[in-house]
């Protein structure tokens, strides 16, 4: 075999094989992987991928899974910001994984925790999530129970001040 077709099969196979590697180098994790919301509010989902090997990886291409019972109580829509963007060697690269938004417009109070998420970098395997993603939904306190608690809290102070200004 010619030696410049030796060569660039070798050279072949380590660009393949150094890409394989990096792939397999990543992790990824929601960052924060916990949020607390009120009922209505919609969710901007953060993240990042850490590339742990010693070369940067380009990322062209990839979905994303984000399925399972949360998607019961809140839409995903993905974002992925995170295409045509290097992560360096030994590096991470933040990025905006999707917005969740509920379902009918309000979510009980609660906690819940998403199934795994996955990410596929350039075509690799499944990539899961270090951390699964946790909502908590606190009560919402409505503009108009306030102005009853401020209300109802101004009757003995100003009670009290009119019985000062007689006495």
């Amino acid at each position: 075999m010619d030696s410049s077709i030796q060569s660039k099969i070798v050279a072949s196979v380590m660009v393949l094989a150094s890409a394989a590697t990096a792939e397999a180098s990543l992790l990824w994790s929601f960052d924060p992987a916990m949020r607390t919301v009120g009922p209505r509010e919609s969710i901007l989902m953060t993240a990042t991928l850490e590339n742990t090997s010693d070369t940067p990886v380009f990322i062209d291409s990839g979905p994303a899974s984000f399925t399972g019972d949360f998607q019961k109580i809140y839409d995903w829509t993905p974002i992925l910001n995170l295409f045509g963007r290097t992560i360096p060697a030994n590096g991470s690269l933040d990025f905006d994984f999707g917005l969740l938004t509920p379902v009918g417009g309000v979510v009980e109070p609660g906690t819940y925790v998403s199934d795994p998420a996955y990410l596929f970098i350039n075509g690799s395997a499944p990539i899961e999530a270090q951390t699964r993603f946790t909502v908590q939904v606190v009560p919402d306190t409505d503009p108009s129970t306030l102005c009853l608690l401020a209300l109802a809290c101004s009757g003995p102070v100003w009670l009290a001040r009119r019985a000062r200004g007689q006495g």
